[in-house]
C-alpha cells in the first residue's frame, strides 16, 4: 500500500458553488484533526435529507490535508457499501482488476490494510466517509479499526449516530438569510439585483424550507433556462404550489393522477358524520386544479422547473424524495394540516370499499396502485403526530386497506397498520378536534371495526388465540352502542313526537322538489317507522308503499335497500296484526339478504326474527332433532366465547331434549 499513497479515494469532485458554513467544517476538523488524541476517532452529521450532510463531507475531504489516505464509501444498504469496498480494494491492488472474490473477502482485505497502517513504526492517518449511512444486517461487519483512523459518517438516523459514533452534531437547512444569499451569489449573467428578485429569492427559500439541495435544483433550473428568480415564482401559482404541496405526502415514486380526479361523493364515504362542524370541508373536497387542462398545465410547469417527473405510459408522476423532504419540512401548520387533510380526502375516494361484507378480490388491481400512498401518509403522520389532528378518516382507510392485505395474506403488514388505526382512534376520543366525527358514535363503531378486523388477521394467521380476545373487544363496544341486534331499541333518542314535523318537512320538501327518488327514498321510509311507533298505521303504510316504488323501479327487487324496506313492511304489517303478511315480507327479506350479504349480522337478525315468529305461531318444534343440533352448535359457540354458565345451561337443555325424545346418544351423533 506503501507505493500508492497518498490516497485520495473521494467519488466526488470539489463543489465550486458550496456555501461557506464553517462552523460545521471546524466541529468535524476539532473531533477528526490532528490533534486529537491518538486512537480510533468518529463523528457524525446528522440531518434530513438535502440539508447539506454531503456537501459539508465532500467539502471536508477536499479541504483537510490531514489524511495519508481517505475512503469514500456509499453506505445506505449492504450492497452500496460492498460495491464502494470493492472499488477500494481494486485502487489500492488488494484485488485484481478482474477478481470478483467473495463480500466477506473484500471486507477483510480493507479492513487488515487499514489496521496495518495504524501499527506500523510511523503509522500512516486515514479517514473513511460512511455516506447516507442507514441500518441494515451487517453494518457493523464494515466498520473498520485502527489508532490512526478517523470514521466521519452522514445520516438521517440519530439513533444509529449515537450506535456507531463518539460525535454528533445536528445539521440544519439554511438560515433564511443564507438560503437567499446562496440563491443570489449565481445568478444568470445579465440578470439585475433588483428588490424584486431579492424577494423572489425569499419567497422561494422559504417555501422550500431552506434547503440547500433543494435551492440548488432551483438555482440550477434558473441557470441552464436563462431565467430570473422572479420568472420561476411566476410560473408557480397557488394551484401549482397546491399540487407540490399534495404531492409531499404522497409515495414519491409513483403517483396515479387519477388520485385527483376522486367523486365528491365517493370522497365523503364513510366519512365525517357531522359535516356542519367541518365549515371548510368543501375546501377540502376540491381537487388541486379544475379541470384536465389546468391539471396539464400544472403538471408541465413542475416538470419544466425540474420538480417532477412523468411516468410515461402510466399516467403517473414521480418527485424526487429528497425535494419531498425539502416541501413536507417548509409547511406552516396550516398548510401541513390542510394539505394532509386533503390527501386523506382523496384517497378515501379512491380505495375500494367493500360492498355489503364483501371481498375485494375483484378490484385488487385498484388497491395495489393506492397501496404505496397509504402507507406513505401513515409514515407522514407517525413524523408529524405532535402537529396533527388525529385523523379519523385515515383510520377508516386502513380499515378498508387492512382486509384488502389479509386478502392477499399480507398479515404482518396490516396488523402494523390497524394498531396506527387503533391508537388513531384512542387519541381521538380525548381530542377536542375530530373533524366532524362524533366522539361517542362514529369513532367508537369504528374502533370496533378495527378490532373485528384484527381478529381475522389473527385468526386467518393462526396466531395464539385466534383472534378471540379481539372478537370480544368488538363486541364489548358493539353492545355498549346498543347494536345488540333489537332494533327496536336502537331508536336514537326516543324523541318520536319532536322528530315527526320534522321528517314530515323533509318529505313534502322531498316531494315538492325533486320528488321521492333513489337518493331519498330513505328519509320517506324513517317517516313511515316514525308513524309505526306512533301507532299511525295508515300513514306508515302509504310512505312504506312509496319508498318500496321507487325501490322497486329504479334499484330493483333483488337489492339490499328492498331488503330493508320488506324488513320494515314486515314489521308494520306485525303492528297491525297481519301475521301472514308479515312473515312472507320477511321471508323475502331474508331470501335478498342471504343472497346479497349472507355473514351480514342483518342477515343474522332478520333469520332470528323468522324463527321467533314461527315459534309464536307454533310451527316450530323446539324439541326436533334439527333445533337439538343447533342449541348444541350454540353451547359450543358459548363455551369458545368464555361463558361458561351459559354455555353449561344450553348443553343441559340439549340433554334434556335428547331425553325427552328418547334418543339414548349424545349431542354430536343426534
Amino acid at each position: 500500500m506503501a507505493t500508492v499513497l497518498p490516497y485520495h479515494g473521494v467519488t466526488y469532485r470539489q463543489n465550486p458553488a458550496f456555501y461557506p458554513r464553517p462552523q460545521y467544517l471546524e466541529q468535524i476538523s476539532a473531533v477528526l484533526g490532528p490533534d486529537t488524541p491518538r486512537g480510533l476517532t468518529s463523528f457524525a452529521l446528522v440531518g434530513f435529507g438535502g440539508c447539506g450532510k454531503t456537501q459539508l463531507a465532500i467539502e471536508y475531504t477536499h479541504r483537510t490535508n490531514h489524511y495519508d489516505a481517505i475512503f469514500w464509501c456509499a453506505a445506505e444498504n449492504s450492497l452500496q457499501l460492498s460495491e464502494s469496498f470493492a472499488m477500494h480494494a481494486r485502487q489500492l491492488d488488494l484485488i485484481k482488476g478482474d477478481d470478483v472474490p467473495q463480500q466477506d473477502r473484500i471486507i477483510s482485505l480493507v479492513k487488515q490494510r487499514l489496521l496495518s497502517l495504524s501499527v506500523n513504526g510511523k503509522p500512516s492517518r486515514w479517514l473513511m466517509v460512511f455516506d447516507n449511512m442507514e441500518p441494515f444486517d451487517g453494518l457493523s461487519s464494515f466498520w473498520p479499526s485502527g489508532l490512526s483512523g478517523s470514521i466521519l459518517v452522514t445520516t438521517r438516523n440519530k439513533t444509529l449516530a449515537k450506535e456507531f459514533t463518539k460525535s454528533q452534531v445536528s445539521i440544519p437547512p439554511f438560515e433564511p438569510l443564507d438560503a437567499q444569499r446562496f440563491l443570489l451569489q449565481y445568478r444568470t449573467s445579465g440578470t439585475e439585483h433588483t428588490c424584486q428578485e431579492d424577494n423572489a429569492a425569499e419567497i422561494i427559500s422559504q417555501r422550500l424550507g431552506n434547503l440547500p439541495l433543494a435551492l440548488d435544483l432551483v438555482r440550477h433550473h434558473v441557470s441552464a433556462s436563462g431565467s430570473s428568480y422572479k420568472e420561476f415564482l411566476r410560473c408557480y401559482g397557488e394551484p401549482t404550489v397546491n399540487m407540490i404541496h399534495l404531492l409531499a405526502i404522497l409515495d414519491v415514486s409513483c403517483i396515479p393522477l387519477s388520485i385527483f380526479g376522486a367523486d365528491k361523493e365517493d370522497m365523503l364515504c364513510n366519512g365525517p358524520d357531522v359535516e356542519d362542524e367541518l365549515p371548510q370541508l368543501q375546501d377540502l373536497l376540491e381537487s388541486p386544479v379544475a379541470n384536465i387542462y389546468e391539471l396539464d398545465t400544472v403538471v408541465s410547469e413542475l416538470m419544466d422547473g425540474s420538480l417532477i417527473d412523468r411516468n410515461v405510459g402510466s399516467g403517473s408522476l414521480s418527485l424526487h424524495r429528497i425535494l419531498q423532504d425539502s416541501v413536507a419540512h417548509s409547511f406552516d401548520a396550516a398548510t401541513r394540516s390542510r394539505s394532509f387533510s386533503k390527501v386523506l380526502f382523496y384517497l378515501n375516494g379512491c380505495f375500494p370499499t367493500q360492498r355489503d361484507g364483501g371481498l375485494l378480490f375483484e378490484q385488487w388491481y385498484l388497491c395495489e396502485h393506492y397501496i404505496p400512498h397509504i402507507f406513505s401518509v401513515v409514515q407522514f403522520y407517525r413524523k408529524n403526530i405532535k402537529l396533527l389532528d388525529p385523523p379519523v378518516m385515515l383510520a377508516e382507510i386502513i380499515r378498508r386497506c387492512a382486509w384488502y392485505l389479509l386478502e392477499k395474506h399480507q398479515f404482518t403488514e396490516a396488523k402494523i397498520l390497524v394498531r396506527d388505526a387503533v391508537e388513531i382512534c384512542k387519541r381521538a376520543r380525548t381530542s377536542s378536534n375530530l373533524l366532524g366525527f362524533t366522539r361517542y358514535r362514529y369513532i367508537p363503531r369504528l374502533l370496533s371495526d378495527l378490532y373485528n378486523v384484527m381478529g381475522a388477521l389473527e385468526y386467518e394467521s393462526n396466531t395464539e388465540g385466534h383472534g378471540l380476545r379481539w372478537a370480544m373487544k368488538a363486541r364489548s363496544i358493539r353492545q355498549e352502542l346498543c347494536l345488540t341486534l333489537d332494533l327496536e331499541r336502537d331508536k336514537s333518542n326516543g324523541q318520536l313526537r319532536e322528530a315527526l314535523p320534522l321528517l314530515e318537512a323533509v318529505h313534502e320538501y322531498d316531494a315538492s322538489t325533486s320528488g321521492v327518488n333513489t337518493d331519498n327514498f330513505y328519509r320517506t321510509l324513517s317517516l313511515s317507522i316514525c308513524y309505526r311507533l306512533l301507532g299511525k298505521y295508515i300513514h306508515a303504510v302509504d310512505c312504506s308503499n312509496i319508498a318500496m316504488k321507487v325501490i322497486q323501479e329504479h334499484i330493483g327487487e333483488d337489492s339490499v335497500p328492498m331488503a330493508t324496506a320488506r324488513f320494515c313492511w314486515g314489521n308494520l304489517l306485525l303492528c297491525m296484526e297481519d301475521r301472514v303478511g308479515a312473515y312472507n315480507a320477511f321471508s323475502m327479506c331474508f331470501l335478498t339478504r342471504q343472497k346479497l350479504m349472507p355473514t351480514h349480522f342483518d342477515t343474522a337478525f332478520t333469520a332470528h326474527k323468522l324463527g321467533a315468529m314461527a315459534l309464536q305461531n307454533g310451527d316450530l318444534d323446539p324439541m326436533s332433532l334439527a333445533a337439538i343440533r343447533t342449541a348444541y352448535l350454540l353451547s359450543i359457540v358459548l363455551l369458545q366465547s368464555n361463558q361458561s354458565d351459559a354455555a353449561k345451561q344450553m348443553r343441559s337443555r340439549v340433554n334434556q331434549a335428547l331425553e325427552a325424545k328418547g334418543k339414548r346418544v349424545d349431542a354430536k351423533e343426534a
